[in-house]
């Protein structure tokens, strides 16, 4: 087992790097002022800096809609910075755990997805993501990629779906929820808990599918942010929310409506389970309770 200082979290602000810094500090955390990722020339050697035996590349462009006109700088930080990174990691025996997204499928199944099933993206953040994911396996044997989706915690300073619905929630009447895509809510602190019993184990290589237990539409995740601010007594002004569809929000970037993973590989290769909506949001609303009372 490699020691903890030889490994290196890149994207130090996201949601899932605060939740590993929460977990293991002595792992070294870097952001974009230490090594610039949009730097592709000088990626390998500003990594070179420090040495690491363990890359954890939580960064990446993750703005769906935005990345549909900076078609550039999303293929740069979700591709052509993964391709040096896995090129660093091949040339100096290092191994890559690299986190992708659901958004390499297209929505069409009617099943979890398995990690064999045929990739079609239907946007530009998921064609670079999965652009990121070929570089990986075409430059590196030692790697682990590790396809999550729709994260949520309750880590002060984080931005996501769960301070964005609860606060439209805190301060308008009605909340709008789309009805028609299902995906699987992923509670970071799990995925941090997950990647760090990689780490320990690191036998296995490849792709692998990792997220909560159940999988839902944004309308269900809301009305129980709705239904566990009540039992939790956060003061709510909504008292109706509203089911819409996909159409009707007019976003730039196409979703895909299904994008569920089956993550049977991942638990039978680790032993690592994964963990009920309910069962996270019940932790998340308790760690957001007590930072807030």
């Amino acid at each position: 087992m490699l020691s903890n200082n030889n490994t290196i979290v890149l994207g130090k602000n996201g949601n899932l790097a605060k939740s590993l810094q929460a977990l293991n500090g002595n792992f070294t955390y870097i952001g974009h002022d230490q090594i610039n990722l949009l730097d592709i020339n000088n990626i390998q050697k500003n990594l070179s800096i420090y040495n690491p035996k363990i890359i954890i590349n939580t960064s990446a462009f993750r703005k769906v809609d935005l990345a549909e006109t900076c078609k550039e700088e999303a293929n740069v930080l979700n591709h052509l910075a993964v391709k040096e990174i896995a090129k660093y990691c091949e040339e100096n025996d290092a191994t890559l755990i690299h986190i992708s997204t659901d958004y390499v499928f297209d929505g069409k199944s009617q099943i979890p997805y398995v990690e064999t099933d045929p990739v079609n993206p239907i946007n530009i953040y998921g064609i670079s993501k999965l652009k990121g994911e070929e570089a990986i396996q075409n430059n590196l044997k030692k790697h682990i990629i590790i396809r999550s989706s729709w994260f949520f915690n309750a880590i002060q300073g984080c931005q996501n779906y769960f301070f964005l619905m609860l606060n439209f929630m805190k301060k308008d009447k009605e909340f709008k929820a789309i009805n028609d895509q299902l995906g699987n809510p992923t509670y970071t602190p799990e995925l941090a808990k997950a990647i760090c019993k990689i780490i320990n184990k690191l036998d296995n290589y490849g792709i692998y599918h990792y997220s909560g237990k159940d999988y839902v539409t944004w309308l269900e995740v809301a009305n129980k942010i709705h239904e566990f601010a009540i039992k939790n007594n956060v003061e709510l002004k909504c008292n109706k929310i509203i089911p819409i569809s996909t159409k009707d929000m007019n976003q730039t970037a196409i979703r895909p409506l299904f994008t569920a993973l089956n993550c049977s590989k991942i638990e039978q290769d680790y032993e690592i389970q994964t963990v009920p909506f309910t069962n996270s949001l019940n932790e998340c609303f308790k760690k957001y309770i007590t930072e807030n009372v």
